[in-house]
Protein backbone atom coordinates (compact mmCIF):
# COMPACT_ATOMS: atom_id res chain seq x y z
CA UNK A 1 0.00 0.00 0.00
CA UNK A 2 1.51 3.18 -0.76
CA UNK A 3 0.14 6.68 0.64
CA UNK A 4 0.25 8.67 3.47
CA UNK A 5 2.13 7.37 6.82
CA UNK A 6 1.84 3.42 5.91
CA UNK A 7 2.67 0.47 7.82
CA UNK A 8 4.80 -1.72 6.52
CA UNK A 9 6.50 -5.43 7.20
CA UNK A 10 6.54 -6.78 9.97
CA UNK A 11 8.65 -4.76 12.20
CA UNK A 12 5.55 -2.19 12.81
CA UNK A 13 6.92 1.11 11.83
CA UNK A 14 5.23 4.00 10.60
CA UNK A 15 6.79 4.89 7.09
CA UNK A 16 5.96 8.22 6.02
CA UNK A 17 6.56 8.04 2.24
CA UNK A 18 7.95 11.67 0.31
CA UNK A 19 8.47 9.35 -3.34
CA UNK A 20 7.34 5.97 -3.71
CA UNK A 21 7.27 4.11 -7.34
CA UNK A 22 6.54 7.28 -9.46
CA UNK A 23 4.68 9.18 -7.12
CA UNK A 24 5.32 12.18 -4.97
CA UNK A 25 3.32 12.20 -1.79
CA UNK A 26 2.50 14.27 1.28
CA UNK A 27 2.92 17.45 -0.18
CA UNK A 28 6.35 17.47 -1.02
CA UNK A 29 7.67 18.27 -4.86
CA UNK A 30 10.89 17.17 -5.74
CA UNK A 31 12.66 19.74 -8.59
CA UNK A 32 15.35 18.52 -10.94
CA UNK A 33 17.99 20.89 -11.92
CA UNK A 34 19.88 19.50 -14.94
CA UNK A 35 21.50 22.45 -17.24
CA UNK A 36 17.64 24.07 -16.98
CA UNK A 37 15.80 21.11 -17.88
CA UNK A 38 13.43 18.92 -15.76
CA UNK A 39 13.07 14.91 -16.41
CA UNK A 40 11.79 11.78 -14.78
CA UNK A 41 13.36 9.19 -17.01
CA UNK A 42 11.05 6.31 -16.14
CA UNK A 43 7.82 5.77 -14.62
CA UNK A 44 8.35 4.37 -11.43
CA UNK A 45 11.81 5.51 -10.81
CA UNK A 46 13.68 8.98 -10.30
CA UNK A 47 16.59 8.93 -12.51
CA UNK A 48 19.64 11.65 -11.95
CA UNK A 49 21.31 11.75 -14.95
CA UNK A 50 25.17 10.85 -14.73
CA UNK A 51 26.70 14.10 -15.53
CA UNK A 52 26.19 17.62 -13.69
CA UNK A 53 23.11 16.87 -11.78
CA UNK A 54 21.15 18.01 -8.63
CA UNK A 55 17.92 16.74 -7.27
CA UNK A 56 16.16 18.86 -4.53
CA UNK A 57 13.10 19.34 -2.70
CA UNK A 58 10.98 22.47 -3.57
CA UNK A 59 8.71 21.64 -0.20
CA UNK A 60 10.56 21.50 3.35
CA UNK A 61 9.88 18.48 4.57
CA UNK A 62 8.39 18.24 8.11
CA UNK A 63 10.38 15.24 10.01
CA UNK A 64 8.45 15.73 13.62
CA UNK A 65 8.60 12.47 15.60
CA UNK A 66 10.54 10.51 12.99
CA UNK A 67 14.35 10.07 13.03
CA UNK A 68 15.63 8.41 10.39
CA UNK A 69 15.29 9.52 6.41
CA UNK A 70 15.87 6.48 3.94
CA UNK A 71 16.05 5.62 0.44
CA UNK A 72 15.85 2.94 -1.80
CA UNK A 73 18.24 3.75 -4.48
CA UNK A 74 20.60 1.92 -6.94
CA UNK A 75 23.19 3.68 -9.29
CA UNK A 76 26.06 2.35 -11.76
CA UNK A 77 29.45 4.59 -12.55
CA UNK A 78 30.97 1.80 -14.76
CA UNK A 79 29.36 2.34 -17.78
CA UNK A 80 29.79 6.66 -17.59
CA UNK A 81 32.29 9.15 -18.45
CA UNK A 82 36.14 8.20 -17.84
CA UNK A 83 36.37 11.57 -15.54
CA UNK A 84 37.46 10.47 -12.53
CA UNK A 85 35.09 12.11 -10.39
CA UNK A 86 32.06 10.20 -9.46
CA UNK A 87 29.99 10.58 -6.57
CA UNK A 88 26.41 10.27 -5.41
CA UNK A 89 25.47 12.26 -2.07
CA UNK A 90 22.19 12.50 -0.14
CA UNK A 91 22.13 15.63 2.01
CA UNK A 92 19.69 17.26 4.38
CA UNK A 93 20.23 20.91 4.06
CA UNK A 94 18.46 23.74 5.51
CA UNK A 95 18.05 26.15 2.15
CA UNK A 96 16.70 24.54 -1.08
CA UNK A 97 18.39 24.80 -4.39
CA UNK A 98 22.17 24.16 -5.71
CA UNK A 99 25.18 25.19 -7.43
CA UNK A 100 26.21 23.34 -10.23
CA UNK A 101 28.78 23.92 -12.82
CA UNK A 102 31.66 21.86 -14.55
CA UNK A 103 34.24 24.65 -13.20
CA UNK A 104 35.75 22.43 -10.60
CA UNK A 105 35.39 19.29 -8.64
CA UNK A 106 34.24 20.80 -5.54
CA UNK A 107 31.60 22.85 -6.98
CA UNK A 108 28.69 20.93 -6.47
CA UNK A 109 27.55 21.88 -2.65
CA UNK A 110 23.75 22.79 -1.74
CA UNK A 111 22.60 26.00 -1.12
CA UNK A 112 22.87 26.85 2.60
CA UNK A 113 24.28 24.65 5.45
CA UNK A 114 24.20 20.57 5.29
CA UNK A 115 22.60 19.35 8.26
CA UNK A 116 23.73 15.83 7.30
CA UNK A 117 24.89 13.72 4.45
CA UNK A 118 25.54 10.10 3.45
CA UNK A 119 27.67 9.61 0.63
CA UNK A 120 26.26 6.55 -1.05
CA UNK A 121 29.11 6.50 -3.83
CA UNK A 122 32.56 7.79 -4.12
CA UNK A 123 34.65 6.61 -7.20
CA UNK A 124 37.07 4.57 -7.38
CA UNK A 125 36.16 3.15 -3.56
CA UNK A 126 32.45 2.29 -4.98
CA UNK A 127 31.55 2.04 -9.16
CA UNK A 128 28.11 0.98 -8.30
CA UNK A 129 25.46 0.62 -5.13
CA UNK A 130 21.74 -0.63 -4.57
CA UNK A 131 19.97 -1.34 -1.89
CA UNK A 132 18.08 0.76 0.96
CA UNK A 133 19.82 3.33 2.27
CA UNK A 134 19.46 5.30 5.36
CA UNK A 135 21.00 8.93 7.27
CA UNK A 136 19.69 9.76 10.94
CA UNK A 137 17.94 13.25 11.30
CA UNK A 138 20.05 15.40 13.56
CA UNK A 139 18.04 15.78 17.37
CA UNK A 140 16.31 19.21 17.01
CA UNK A 141 15.25 19.35 13.58
CA UNK A 142 12.00 19.91 12.80
CA UNK A 143 12.17 20.06 8.70
CA UNK A 144 14.46 20.17 6.04
CA UNK A 145 15.05 20.00 2.54
CA UNK A 146 16.40 16.64 0.45
CA UNK A 147 19.39 17.27 -1.75
CA UNK A 148 20.58 14.58 -3.82
CA UNK A 149 23.75 15.20 -5.47
CA UNK A 150 25.24 13.33 -8.41
CA UNK A 151 28.44 13.73 -10.51
CA UNK A 152 29.52 11.02 -13.21
CA UNK A 153 27.08 8.03 -11.71
CA UNK A 154 23.71 6.93 -12.79
CA UNK A 155 21.40 7.00 -10.17
CA UNK A 156 17.88 5.67 -9.45
CA UNK A 157 15.81 6.68 -6.75
CA UNK A 158 12.56 4.06 -6.65
CA UNK A 159 11.50 5.51 -3.04
CA UNK A 160 12.34 8.25 0.02
CA UNK A 161 10.40 7.77 3.11
CA UNK A 162 10.45 8.90 7.13
CA UNK A 163 10.77 6.24 9.41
Amino acid sequence: MIGNNVYGGGNGKEKYYIYNNGQELNGHTITFHHKGSTDKKDLNWIHIYDFYMSVTSTDKISCEGYSKIFAAAMGDGRTTSTNPTRFTYLKLTDESGAALSEENDNDYVPNGNILTELNLANYPDSASFGGIYSIDIPDGTAEFYLHIQNVNIHTYILAIWLE
